[in-house]
């Protein structure tokens, strides 16, 4: 979905961006390039690659979440736009698609490291991430505003909602190389997630 918003920002063919919803940021789409492949890393068994990536991505979660929630500028938004020389419009991003990130990033970086006993806590993440996606696409089929829109903050878009409860699935499904018994405790939570 990354990839797809990146080609639609830079080509204007409309692939996945149309639409009367909130679009994707330019740096979300980036940040979501970023966690598809640490969760690629990841199942290829490059656990390096997957635990830098996980970093980059807790780290553009907590800038975002932090930019959104201290009411300071600190410039995410401007991070990757000002490298190219397109004439593209950055937005601030949401603090539900900074907490997706924030989260994501940090079970890869629990996933990578396989610390002991943290396979239900990269599990627990996922589904998490899952909640906040799946609440976020729920919210807009039911035209829910609070389901993608906190308070008076920017919303998450929907191809941002639509990506971040395939990724929260895939780490739940991933998180099953940890420990085989991860998964039947994951895929058991995933309808309770998605319910609430």
């Amino acid at each position: 979905i990354g990839v797809l918003a990146l080609l639609d920002l830079h080509t204007g063919t409309g692939l996945i961006c149309i639409s009367q919803h909130p679009v994707i940021h330019y740096n979300g789409a980036w940040g979501l390039c970023l966690l598809g492949m640490g969760l690629l890393a990841f199942a290829s068994y490059r656990f390096r690659l997957s635990f830098v990536l996980g970093v980059l991505s807790h780290a553009f979660g907590f800038l975002v979440v932090a930019q959104n929630f201290l009411s300071v500028n600190l410039g995410v938004e401007y991070l990757v736009t000002d490298l190219f020389t397109f004439d593209l419009y950055p937005a601030k991003l949401s603090p539900n698609t900074g907490l997706c990130f924030l989260m994501a990033g940090t079970a890869l970086i629990f996933a990578s490291r396989m610390f002991k006993g943290t396979a239900f806590f990269v599990v627990f993440l996922g589904l998490l991430v899952i909640a906040i996606g799946s609440n976020a696409l729920l919210g807009y089929l039911a035209d829910f505003p609070f389901g993608y829109q906190w308070d008076s903050y920017p919303p998450m878009s929907t191809q941002s909602a639509l990506a971040f409860t395939v990724i929260g699935v895939g780490i739940v499904l991933l998180s099953s190389h940890m420990v085989p018994s991860v998964t039947k405790f994951g895929l058991w939570w995933i309808p309770v997630e998605v319910g609430t």
